[in-house]
């Protein structure tokens, strides 16, 4: 069953691009008053898994295989610091092989705490919702300062189990 959260966390990793066109103009600050941003939550109804693939015992570091590592450009996974979430879930951080400063995919095991946390309007500033292998998933943008800034996906893999798959924001480009 690891195998498929392999799998998952390979393809999870690739949800997360969008493109907006449009043109920006500066709002009048007197005449539009603040609002609190909405992250869709509401609109979001999680379909059922295809079956549960329980993630207990099972560390971050061991969910790429040296084949996926090398198709992802990423070096050998380290321990990371524990995930921002109630439970300290364990980590793993997959650096870019060329050594890009800020460049890695993290990867956090969560077997207390299924995606809906972040159907939390104070948590998530945007979702999407997803499907990772045919399981429910989220691409998250997470609210400033919180240090899974940049591309997140939660994918559902048991009841009250998930993992995130974060790219982090290169230094540069």
């Amino acid at each position: 069953m690891v195998v498929m959260a392999v799998g998952m966390a390979a393809i999870a990793v690739t949800g997360c691009a969008s493109t907006q066109t449009g043109r920006a103009t500066p709002a009048d600050p007197v005449s539009t008053p603040y609002q609190v941003p909405t992250n869709d939550a509401a609109n979001i109804t999680l379909p059922p898994r295809p079956r549960d693939v329980p993630l207990t015992g099972v560390a971050p570091c061991t969910l790429l295989t040296e084949a996926q590592q090398a198709i992802l450009a990423v070096g050998k996974g380290v321990p990371g610091p524990a995930a921002q979430l109630e439970n300290n879930s364990p980590t793993c951080d997959f650096p870019f092989a060329d050594h890009t400063p800020g460049a890695e995919y993290s990867i956090a095991v969560d077997t207390t705490t299924g995606i809906q946390l972040y159907l939390d309007p104070s948590l998530a500033v945007q979702l999407r919702q997803v499907t990772v292998n045919g399981f429910p998933a989220l691409d998250i943008t997470l609210r400033p300062p919180d240090l899974l800034q940049g591309c997140t996906t939660a994918v559902s893999v048991a009841n009250g189990q998930m993992f995130t798959v974060n790219l982090g924001q290169p230094a540069r480009g």
